[in-house]
């Protein structure tokens, strides 16, 4: 499963995850804000929303970023090289 949320000029953030018991039904993540808005390779994005544990990835315009999932609501990931500068 995966949610993507697009910035102010459409650049896209993508949370995915694996569910651990295949048997339960379990809700897709939500992203509800970001903060930084903007940044380039290496800035540190906190992600907020819900259903995050379990996260398997995170990318930025389909770059795959580093990322600690710091609760079921808050994620830090950081921003890759392949990803470029701009808003998120």
């Amino acid at each position: 499963m995966a949610v993507t949320r697009r910035g102010l000029l459409g650049a896209a953030i993508t949370v995915a995850f694996a569910a651990v018991v295949p048997a339960l039904a379990v809700a897709a993540p939500t992203v509800s804000s970001f903060t930084p808005s903007s940044g380039g390779f290496g800035t540190v994005v906190t992600i907020n929303g819900s259903g995050f544990t379990g996260a398997t990835a995170v990318k930025f315009d389909g770059s795959g970023a580093t990322f600690s999932v710091l609760s079921a609501t808050q994620i830090s990931a950081t921003v890759p090289v392949s990803a470029g500068t701009g808003p998120i």
